[in-house]
């Protein structure tokens, strides 16, 4: 999903189609077909989501789209998600989230400034450096047998790796 701050488009981007939607100009929070209301505290961001009889897989959250959305305070991602694009968790009350295994790709800058742990499921996802700074958050953990793989990564090696 994208949401573009000054035009208020939210769109849906999927491998082929994206579909927009446009968010009520009184409502601060971008809405997602639904899934994301004014007073929303917990996001669950489903794997996939079903257009017109047809389903999509949801790979993707491309930037902004969850910007200045300050009541989220959780987001629960999917499975199959591959990438996390510029400032796009930024403006949440995040603290914790859980990276799935599947993503390969995050930007530098995607993630709150609350945001205290991050838990990686897979291998190192590749850093886009944005604006020549990282800090994801003050405790990264990462799967016991992936340890090596982090600490030899750019830009990893210089966080606070803990194991789990």
């Amino acid at each position: 999903m994208y949401v573009n701050k000054w035009t208020s488009q939210c769109s849906i981007v999927a491998p082929g189609v994206e579909i927009s939607y446009y968010r009520n100009q009184r409502i601060e929070t971008p809405s997602w077909n639904g899934f994301v209301k004014p007073t929303c505290k917990k996001l669950v961001i489903p794997d996939k989501i079903e257009i017109e009889g047809k389903v999509y897989k949801t790979t993707l959250l491309d930037r902004y789209c969850f910007y200045g959305c300050s009541s989220i305070s959780e987001i629960i991602l999917p499975n199959g998600l591959l990438k996390i694009d510029y400032l796009a968790l930024t403006g949440t009350h995040i603290q914790i989230i859980e990276i799935p295994e599947t993503v390969f790709k995050m930007a530098s800058d995607s993630f709150p400034s609350t945001l205290n742990t991050i838990k990686l499921r897979g291998n190192p996802p590749k850093i886009d450096v944005i604006n020549g700074s990282v800090h994801f958050a003050s405790y990264v953990m990462i799967p016991r047998g992936k340890k090596e793989l982090y600490e030899n990564a750019p830009y990893w090696q210089t966080m606070r790796l803990t194991t789990y």
